[in-house]
């Protein structure tokens, strides 16, 4: 059976049938392979299916029944919240500690899901709200009441000159310094010396007294 076509096994023809949208024909097809996942194939008579592509998602769904189509496997933008690396066929939430803005589609990596801002906590994609009492949520936070990832550590210092802290997140295990990106969860207890509280709409960190 050409590439294409398919020939039922079940019944006799010379010049086979038209491989329906969704599926793929290679040659010596007997009956209408589907679209693997993460694949699509919009048009009739193809002999293999196209990789979804970075930001996009292929998700196998019933088909209308007037189109006459046994599978529908569209190519959709992935949603904010969410990444779509190639051939996706369900959408990856973007891990606790990460989020995106309302209008952030077609992400194609978990470095696309942005670092929780600093005083914040964000589950599902989104930001939840202001960490707790007691607690730095400098960036990353998972929870509002965070434990520091492994080998990451924030170290602060209290500058004088500007009267501002100064926050120095550092890999334990090496003792450098450490860049925190998305899925890093710098954030943790308050560190020894300073006191740490939800301030409206952000967190507040400010150095202990002396006496």
């Amino acid at each position: 059976c050409p590439p294409g076509l398919y020939c039922p096994s079940h019944k006799y023809t010379v010049a086979g049938k038209v491989c329906p949208k969704h599926h793929m024909c290679p040659e010596g097809t007997a009956d209408p392979i589907p679209c693997p996942l993460g694949f699509y194939q919009n048009s009739k008579g193809a002999d293999s299916c196209i990789p979804c592509s970075a930001g996009e998602y292929c998700q196998p769904k019933p088909a209308d029944p007037d189109s006459g189509n046994l599978l529908q496997i569209d190519n959709e933008i992935c949603p904010a919240q969410y990444y779509c690396p190639p051939e996706t066929a369900f959408p990856i939430k973007c891990p606790s500690g990460t989020y995106t803005l309302s209008d952030e589609t077609g992400r194609t990596q978990l470095s696309d899901c942005r670092p929780c801002p600093y005083g914040k906590y964000c589950r599902d994609g989104s930001i939840v709200g202001p960490c707790m009492y007691g607690f730095l949520c400098y960036s990353g936070a998972n929870a509002p009441n965070p434990k520091y990832g492994d080998d990451i550590d924030i170290e602060l210092s209290f500058n004088s000159t500007t009267g501002l802290i100064e926050f120095n997140p550092i890999n334990t295990a090496t003792n450098e310094p450490f860049n925190c990106t998305s899925g890093d969860v710098c954030a943790g207890p308050c560190p020894p010396g300073y006191y740490c509280y939800p301030n409206g709409v952000t967190s507040t960190i400010e150095p202990c007294a002396n006496n």
